[in-house]
């Protein structure tokens, strides 16, 4: 958190600045718990089969099975079928992730 080292000299400036840095760590902590739900469930649903992933700039992915997806504790690596029909790997931040579908096979 760097509160070792303090840019302002007024004591009530000091206060704040704590406190803003404070507020942000316990966001970012947020955040990440919020991230770590959607690891155990994308995992589960993975597992299951076919997944679609959306994500929260309304993108969506379709994950076929656990052999194209790696899953880490804040980040799924997927490789995906691209226009031209090669996988190509992309990475998908779990704490962007906004639904997980698990969907019929085809």
């Amino acid at each position: 958190m760097n509160l070792n080292f303090v840019r302002c000299m007024l004591p009530e400036k000091v206060r704040r600045e704590r406190w803003t840095t404070l507020l942000t760590y316990n966001l970012i902590r947020t955040e990440y718990r919020i991230g770590a739900i959607h690891l155990t469930l994308l995992v589960k649903a993975i597992k299951r089969g076919l997944v679609r992933v959306t994500m929260n700039d309304g993108s969506k992915y379709d994950i076929p099975s656990f052999e194209f997806c790696s899953v880490g504790n804040i980040a799924a690596y997927v490789l995906l079928k691209g226009d031209d029909g090669k996988l190509r790997p992309r990475h998908l931040a779990l704490v962007c992730m906004v639904q997980i579908e698990e969907m019929a096979e085809a």
